[in-house]
């Protein structure tokens, strides 16, 4: 394979994993909301509130994680014009600790550092170090779902995914190769 043919082949890879990444992202912010809404009109008691936020917050850690992955793997065929954006998205992901996070605490129940169980306040504070202590504000840095925001997460990686498009003239087709 030349080097052409194997740089299209990984903007492919990269077209791939960003629709996949903007549905893993979409999809456990829409599903906490609804399901919060679901409670607030018709309450649960615990540990399902509980649960239905770690499911959610899981699955969103997990596709953060994801994103620094696919950056890091994939930044060299990623086109200039978004690749700043990009690589400020890893960097934020990095700074807010949602790798630490995902291989720490949403993998394992033992913290290998300490040689002891993780407790609840140990994930919680954990959790708000990821979360900035805000879990609106957290929500809305990966997308506001009131507006078309390019600064966002779902903002970025979309804009990743629709240069790629262009540059590369994929199409729909190209998400299921």
């Amino acid at each position: 394979m030349t080097s052409r043919e194997d740089s299209r082949e990984r903007a492919r890879e990269v077209f791939r994993l960003t629709n996949e990444l903007r549905l893993d992202l979409i999809t456990g912010m829409q599903a906490y909301r609804l399901l919060q809404r679901q409670l607030a009109s018709n309450p649960a008691r615990e540990p399902v509130p509980t649960g239905i936020r770690r499911l959610c917050l899981t699955h969103i850690v997990i596709a953060l994680a994801k994103w620094n992955e696919l950056y890091k793997k994939y930044k060299a065929v990623l086109p200039q014009c978004v690749s700043g954006g990009a690589k400020e998205l890893s960097r934020n992901i990095e700074n807010r600790g949602v790798v630490n996070f995902r291989n720490k605490v949403v993998g394992h129940v033992w913290d290998n550092d300490t040689k002891q169980v993780l407790s609840v306040d140990e994930v919680e504070n954990r959790l708000n170090e990821v979360l900035k202590g805000d879990l609106e504000a957290f929500m809305l840095w990966i997308n506001d779902p009131t507006t078309s925001n390019p600064a966002t997460v779902i903002g970025i990686i979309e804009g990743v995914h629709n240069q790629v498009r262009s540059d590369y003239g994929f199409t729909d087709d190209d998400v299921l190769r």
